[in-house]
């Protein structure tokens, strides 16, 4: 499914989790021959479906982001008068951004319910979780928070009023948490933009919830720069996530460790665990060291290995299957990589 767009499609989201070791495909070759030609397509079925099931990974990235999450949501306990501090999450396309924060508010949202024994209830709505539209202005934006709530329009006869509307119906809700995903398009160099950045501000005055940012390099984002942005800056923990990289001893442990990972995933009875960590550096370069791009390339190679009867990846598989055209540009950037 595509990004929750309303409160339904969050909850199902918060609901989901992958296919658990116990039930994951592991018929081995024989057991797969013997088959029927219907029960083969059938398991071939399950088994790509299980390759492109969404998986969150526990990277040093995600570990960072749940941790201070959890700081905030402690934080959020307290009495604030004033702006609540909160957190953004930047970086390039591709680094797990979306994931992360989306990832770390599940994790808010399922703790928030068991704390307030709320755990069914339809009334209960601990996080909002949105995306900023290329042409945002305030009305628009709070038409979109709207729509994730289930109101298809506010009373407010003007932003103002609509935004009171907003967050009095939020604070009904219990709404602790506000993740706002896409902020890079948020140009306040523009009236529209600047307006809405102001009104964000006094929404989150108004709603005393924490306020979660992510998008695309938010350093040079305009909402994060010059005057206006050293506000911004000075209330937001930020977290900067970047692709791997080949350019300390370290740092390439980290990226064979992550290769290993998503290896383990394989339901391909004669691929033999490590042949992926071996082939690392040409990983690297296929993919940049983008986590997305990686999780894209061994999942497709993986399917093809189903489909020609394979059953393992190998070398070729891999350089038949294309990846995504910024691959190429993050692998420039690291320098020292061999």
């Amino acid at each position: 499914m595509a990004a929750p767009a309303n409160k339904e499609q969050w909850r199902t989201y918060c609901a989901y989790d992958p296919t658990p070791d116990e039930r994951r495909p592991t018929l081995t070759l024989k057991e797969i021959q013997a088959l029927s030609d219907d029960e083969r397509r059938t398991y071939n079925d399950r088994r790509i479906a299980y390759l492109y099931e969404e998986r969150t990974i526990p990277t040093r990235d995600l570990r960072l982001i749940e941790n201070t999450a959890r700081r905030l949501l402690r934080a959020a306990n307290a009495p604030c008068f004033v702006v609540r501090r909160g957190m953004s999450v930047s970086g390039p396309v591709r680094t797990g951004k979306s994931t992360a924060i989306m990832h770390a508010g599940k994790r808010l949202e399922n703790r928030l319910r068991i704390e307030h024994n709320r755990v069914d209830d339809p009334s209960y709505l601990p996080i909002v979780y949105v995306s900023i539209t290329a042409a945002t202005t305030p009305n628009k934006l709070w038409a979109v928070l709207a729509e994730f709530v289930g109101v298809r329009q506010l009373r407010g006869r003007n932003s103002d009023g609509r935004m009171f509307d907003l967050t009095q119906m939020l604070h009904e809700l219990g709404t602790r948490f506000v993740i706002i995903d896409d902020v890079q398009r948020l140009n306040t160099d523009r009236i529209a933009g600047a307006e809405v950045a102001d009104t964000l501000k006094t929404f989150a005055e108004h709603l005393d919830a924490t306020m979660i940012y992510a998008g695309v390099s938010l350093r040079t984002a305009p909402l994060f720069t010059g005057p206006v942005g050293a506000q911004w800056r000075a209330r937001t923990l930020p977290i900067e996530m970047h692709p791997y990289s080949l350019r300390t001893g370290d740092k390439e442990q980290e990226w064979r460790e992550l290769i290993a990972t998503f290896e383990n995933y394989l339901p391909l009875p004669l691929h033999k665990p490590g042949t992926l960590v071996a082939d690392a550096q040409y990983l690297f370069h296929r993919t940049g060291g983008s986590i997305a791009t990686l999780n894209d390339l061994i999942a497709d190679a993986g399917v093809d290995a189903i489909d020609t009867g394979e059953e393992k990846i190998t070398r070729e598989l891999l350089d038949d299957v294309a990846v995504d055209a910024n691959a190429d540009l993050y692998g420039d950037n690291d320098a020292g990589a061999t």
